[in-house]
């Protein structure tokens, strides 16, 4: 089954973005990229991981495989968070 990334994460970016707009220190961080690297997602990896469990839910082996990639983008928010204290890492 593929997803139509656009279709499915436009709408949602937009109302995330009217409401992140009104407040003083919110951060928005997309990682559709990270599910779906083309315009269209696949359900499963190169490498044979299976990244939804259905149309809009990722599996926990998906998530897990990006926690370097998701850890490097929470860090260069530069906002106050110590995000390298956080106890996340691919195998909790």
């Amino acid at each position: 089954m593929a997803i139509d990334r656009m279709e499915n994460s436009k709408s949602v970016s937009n109302l995330l973005n009217q409401a992140a707009n009104r407040f003083p220190n919110i951060y928005l961080l997309d990682l559709n990229d990270l599910a779906c690297p083309e315009d269209i997602c696949s359900a499963i990896t190169a490498d044979n991981v299976i990244v939804f469990r259905d149309s809009q839910h990722l599996t926990d082996s998906f998530v897990r495989s990006q926690v370097p990639f998701i850890r490097q983008r929470l860090e260069s928010l530069n906002s106050d968070w110590n995000f390298t204290e956080l106890n996340i890492n691919q195998d909790n």
